[in-house]
């Protein structure tokens, strides 16, 4: 993915937490600008890389693009950032179709799909997203923000909210009653995934940004998919 993005001659940061030595040399022949992750954790490694490249010379949009998405690169760049070059958006949310989901196991489909339908109804119950606004596929990683401080201010919050957390499924023992809180803890964890590509786009469809749906022909590459399809830790996270 680094090198292909490399070849069509992207700007490049990546914020590393601790790959191989060999990986990192490797990057670093590619010249992508390396960086140590300063605060471990998802989202704050994202506002590090968000941070960096806002920083650096012609930057106009930044695209977040996790590393097994190659197709990104090869089949959805420049494309994705059109909208935003163009003057037309602030966010992209780029959008798979329908034969994008059939390169996805079949079980990570049904579940990316739910939740996506569950999310633009809240969205839409709450009168952020218009009623005849194309759904978000915010279950997509990828993300291409406008290098304006007022949008990239959204992607560099620490987010927090009230909550009443369900309660825990009844525990026998004192090893099952922590795994519960450990388990609530995780889905309460903005810092995982929320801070850096949820609830930013809540925000800014708050704010009025220009949040646009854009189609894309993607496809998951093929060894990434027979590792989800394989994994039984991505099955019990699915489901």
């Amino acid at each position: 993915t680094l090198g292909k993005a490399k070849l069509k001659g992207f700007q490049i940061v990546v914020v590393d937490g601790g790959s191989s030595e060999e990986f990192r040399e490797r990057v670093k022949e590619l010249g992508v600008l390396l960086h140590d992750e300063k605060e471990s954790g998802m989202s704050s490694s994202r506002r590090q890389a968000f941070r960096e490249i806002s920083n650096m010379e012609g930057v106009k949009v930044i695209a977040w693009i996790e590393p097994e998405k190659l197709s990104i690169v090869q089949d959805c760049l420049p494309k994705a950032a059109l909208p935003i070059l163009e003057g037309k958006a602030d966010i992209v949310v780029p959008k798979r179709d329908q034969e994008a989901f059939t390169t996805y196991p079949d079980y990570q489909v049904v579940y990316e799909q739910k939740a996506n339908r569950l999310w633009n109804e809240i969205l839409r119950k709450h009168g952020l997203l218009p009623q005849k606004a194309d759904d978000l596929d915010v279950w997509f990683g990828p993300r291409f923000i406008r290098n304006d401080p007022a949008v990239l201010d959204l992607f560099l919050r620490s987010y927090n909210y009230d909550r009443i957390p369900p309660i825990a499924p009844l525990a026998s023992n004192e090893v099952e009653r922590k795994k519960n809180e450990r388990e609530l803890g995780q889905i309460y964890n903005p810092e995982l995934w929320p801070d850096a590509t949820f609830l930013p786009i809540v925000n800014a469809l708050h704010e009025g940004l220009r949040v646009k749906s854009l189609p894309v022909h993607y496809h998951h590459a093929q060894k990434q998919t027979a590792n989800e399809k394989d994994s039984k830790d991505f099955r019990i996270v699915a489901e």
